[in-house]
């Protein structure tokens, strides 16, 4: 990938989640506005499942685009999306695509056993008074988000082999869409019902693109399990690793809108839905300073660059952060003027304290995600096993303490066990194994001269 082409394919990403971004404060006004306070808790909660899917691609979607860029300097792309060139590459992202692709056909089913269960009981206890009923946009919402996983490596491995451009154009259509359809739907039909919408277009744009546009790569992963068993691409240990620590740092802040839905009830569970939306805006944008570069990552240390691997990412981190510091700023200035010009609509949320601890929470899991980030370029998740303490320890804290405090004091709890435990634990765990990696050669997978 050249500098100038680089350059284009952070802006297509930042143009992507500014599209995101901007139509935010537009869906969280349709939902403070059209919908009834009770309804806004379930809200977040079905966003979040459906936003599993963003996670994934950036999980350990970031960890398959590191091992497909690996390969990119040897294939290239013919006119029906199929790969060409070095056959033992070719032969290397078919093991690839075969062992991730049963990863995520796994998490898919479990999603559909353990989320469905889940969320229907949770929808019994709590969802009574919600109407329309929850439930089925709720399996609407499980089913196409378990649908849309499977695709997600062969999005990953077109990513990682040099077009990065034509994914992220076909992302800016997807979210664009679906944004136009949730709107649609949302004041007629219900909140609930605009996600499963959402989630309806987010597979379908997916797929269609994928069916139109590379048929041969589709074709190659049909094919993938025809791959000599002697061939891997080292993926299983490390896929399982990434994905339970990102699941980790996922489910620790998005556990909060259920902890306070338990705790504190549907309205106390909605404003802390709506301020941790507020809040995590700027870290969605300020994660594509980090998200951008992963090919670049696996590039430069296939090249032996390590020196220039070291410095992008720093320049990175710090201006993932400085986006993120600005962003929290600007977003705690917005409720401060709405309490003034519209308060009935401030109160939807919490107040600037409120969201500003928020921020800080996110600048703690921003640069955990920049750790790991880095690691990975190794094709290396040696932060697992931090990564589970930390979160653990964030979520069982704040849920003991939501038992006995009010919401602002939970909050402030959530945020000092982020900083002061989950922070320190992941700088632990990359300090620990950075001193190794140095003097290492980069990981090769089995199969490969």
């Amino acid at each position: 990938m050249t500098p100038r082409s680089f350059d284009r394919s952070v802006a297509l990403v930042l143009t992507t989640r500014l599209v995101a971004l901007i139509g935010a404060p537009v869906t969280l006004w349709l939902v403070a506005t059209r919908r009834p306070l009770d309804e806004q808790g379930f809200y977040f909660i079905f966003w979040n499942v459906q936003a599993l899917t963003q996670l994934m691609e950036l999980g350990v979607g970031g960890m398959l685009v590191q091992f497909a860029s690996h390969e990119s300097p040897l294939i290239s792309w013919d006119v029906r999306g199929r790969l060409v060139g070095d056959a033992a590459a070719q032969q290397r992202i078919h093991a690839l695509l075969r062992e991730s692709r049963r990863w995520y056909l796994r998490v898919a089913a479990v999603l559909l056993v353990v989320g469905g269960m889940a969320g229907a009981w949770l929808l019994q206890v709590r969802g009574g008074s919600i109407q329309p009923a929850p439930l089925m946009p709720w399996l609407v919402t499980i089913g196409c988000t378990a649908a849309y996983l499977p695709l997600i490596p062969l999005l990953c491995t077109i990513e990682g082999c040099g077009r990065l451009l034509s994914v992220q154009r076909m992302r800016l259509a997807q979210v664009t869409l679906s944004l136009m359809v949730f709107w649609l739907v949302l004041p007629r039909w219900g909140a609930l019902w605009g996600v499963a919408a959402f989630a309806i277009l987010w597979l379908s744009v997916a797929g269609v693109w994928l069916a139109r546009v590379y048929p041969g790569l589709l074709s190659m992963a049909r094919r993938a399990l025809d791959v000599p068993t002697d061939v891997h691409a080292g993926l299983g240990r490390a896929q399982w690793r990434t994905g339970a620590s990102w699941l980790a740092w996922w489910a620790a802040p998005q556990a909060l809108t259920p902890i306070m839905l338990v705790t504190h009830g549907p309205a106390a569970a909605g404003v802390v839905g709506m301020s941790l939306a507020i809040a995590t805006a700027p870290l969605t944008l300020a994660s594509s300073w980090l998200s951008a570069r992963y090919p670049r990552y696996g590039a430069l240390l296939a090249s032996g660059a390590r020196a220039e691997l070291r410095h992008l990412a720093r320049s990175a981190t710090l201006q993932a952060a400085v986006v993120l510091v600005v962003g929290v700023a600007g977003a705690t200035a917005v409720i401060s003027l709405l309490g003034v010009v519209a308060p009935s609509l401030a109160s939807r949320a919490m107040s600037p304290l409120g969201i500003a601890l928020l921020g800080a929470g996110n600048l703690g899991w921003l640069l955990i995600q920049a750790l790991g980030s880095y690691l990975r370029a190794w094709r290396e998740e040696p932060l697992m096993e931090m990564a589970l303490a930390g979160a653990i320890g964030v979520t069982s804290g704040t849920l003991l303490v939501a038992t006995r405090a009010s919401t602002i004091g939970t909050i402030v709890t959530y945020v000092l066990l982020v900083l002061c435990l989950a922070l320190p634990l992941a700088v632990l765990g990359f300090r620990r194994h950075h001193q190794g990696i140095l003097g290492a050669t980069p990981s090769t997978p089995l199969g490969r001269p």
